[in-house]
């Protein structure tokens, strides 16, 4: 199942994996669903809008898989309130290091250390 902001990008993203398609406005028929794995993509939650929240919890349960790619804070709303419904959860602080990581390979042709990287975003109380 794909929600999307975008109706045109939404359709055309469900319809390539035969996938059902709900707009990210329709608040009704999000409470009917009953995701597997919620993965959000948008900047939806990141500092400084950090009480905003890009899909509603009421959904989720235990059984539900959570990532939230915003790594500005580390708990978003959204893994906070997953949490609080008994979800796995998972930051977006992976997925920022290996960025990163994959473009400075692409830059300097050195592979860094992603732990190194890691204490240091993890020493900057910001996030």
């Amino acid at each position: 199942m794909i929600v999307n902001r975008n109706t045109k990008k939404g359709q055309a993203l469900a319809e390539k994996y035969r996938a059902d398609f709900f707009p990210l406005d329709d608040k009704d028929g999000l409470l009917k669903i009953q995701p597997d794995i919620l993965i959000n993509t948008t900047p939806v939650g990141m500092s400084p809008k950090v009480s905003d929240l890009s899909f509603p919890l009421e959904p989720l349960g235990p059984e539900t898989l959570v990532m939230d790619i915003i790594y500005t804070p580390l708990k978003t709303r959204l893994l906070l309130g997953a949490q609080s419904k008994g979800c796995r959860t998972i930051d977006g602080l992976a997925m920022f290091l290996h960025q990163g990581a994959h473009q400075f390979r692409l830059w300097t042709g050195i592979s860094p250390d992603i732990e190194l990287m890691r204490k240091a975003v993890l020493k900057d109380e910001t996030l």
